[in-house]
């Protein structure tokens, strides 16, 4: 059983190769462009490499996205790891030299050790993106009627008194709504909400009440 790390990059991926339990993945690596000839490529070198077990990648950018969705489509099980995970791991493992090649066999002894859960790379990746474009955009927007409101602080310092932020109309009482209420005199009063006479006929008079 074999365990392929991989590390992704903008232009091209590295992969090397952990055997058997092995404490180390072999030297020797492969590059290849992060396009269609070097997925055809790296079937090719992986084919080569006997039964592979796991793939194990990290999770940097979006650059893992087509490399993963296309290893999953030809049924490899493919891990993708946090990068804080595989950071640790070479520390623990006292790894000095940063490279691409020393990064790709780290992920390959990384899976071998510790066997992380294989599982589809793409489940939800359509609903997290949309959700970090849609946080995006309301952040962008709060930046902007923050600019917006900044220049009209600058150059109509007297609107402030009208309107909070640039996206609110001018106030209800500028526009004639909500209606005033109109007032009416005791005259038009409701015979039920007309003062009642004291029962012996006299004059009624401020507080006294009716008998």
């Amino acid at each position: 059983m074999s365990v392929v790390g991989i590390d992704v990059g903008r232009s091209q991926h590295v992969a090397a190769v952990c055997r058997d339990q092995a404490q180390e993945a072999e030297r020797g690596v492969l590059r290849v462009a992060s396009g269609r000839e070097g997925f055809d490529q790296l079937d090719a070198w992986m084919a080569r490499q006997g039964e592979v077990a796991l793939v194990v990648m990290e999770s940097s950018g979006h650059y893992w996205m087509p490399l993963a969705s296309h290893l999953w489509a030809r049924g490899q099980s493919v891990a993708v790891v946090n990068p804080l995970r595989a950071k640790y791991f070479a520390k623990s493992r006292l790894q000095r030299t940063k490279s691409d090649p020393a990064d790709a066999r780290m992920l390959a002894v990384l899976g071998m050790s510790t066997q992380p859960t294989p599982r589809e790379p793409l489940a939800g990746g359509e609903l997290r993106e949309a959700s970090r474009f849609v946080m995006t955009l309301v952040q962008e927007q709060a930046k902007v009627c923050q600019r917006l409101q900044r220049l009209i602080d600058l150059g109509f310092p007297e609107l402030g008194m009208s309107s909070r932020t640039p996206a609110v109309p001018v106030p209800w009482r500028y526009c004639g709504w909500p209606p005033r209420r109109r007032r009416y005199d005791a005259s038009e009063r409701p015979a039920w909400r007309q003062p009642k006479l004291p029962a012996d006929g006299a004059a009624w008079e401020p507080g006294r009440r009716p008998s």
